[in-house]
């Protein structure tokens, strides 16, 4: 992982510590915090700086939550018996 990444990495875990919520309306970067106080003019200028590599960090996970690529749920046959677990065989013995 190079310098850039882990640099927005860190300022994203930093983020998410301070309860700032990102998201990305249109092509703009949007954030809101709980406490305004939390977004300093430090902050922002990290978010700046750092605007195109979050955007496509939340646009990559975007995709990833949305994937068509899991393969699908394929039914079982039940039994009517089903074994006890040891845990649930320690408990009633």
């Amino acid at each position: 992982m190079d310098i850039n990444h882990q640099t927005v990495d860190n300022l994203l875990l930093k983020l998410r510590q301070l309860n700032v919520k990102l998201w990305i309306e249109g092509d703009n970067l949007r954030c809101k915090a709980l406490d305004n106080k939390v977004l300093t003019p430090n902050l922002i200028s990290e978010l700046k700086a750092y605007k195109p590599e979050i955007i496509a960090f939340i646009k990559a996970a975007n995709e990833a939550k949305t994937s068509d690529n899991l393969p699908p749920l394929a039914s079982v046959t039940r039994r009517e018996y089903h074994p006890l677990s040891f845990a649930q065989q320690r408990f009633w013995l």
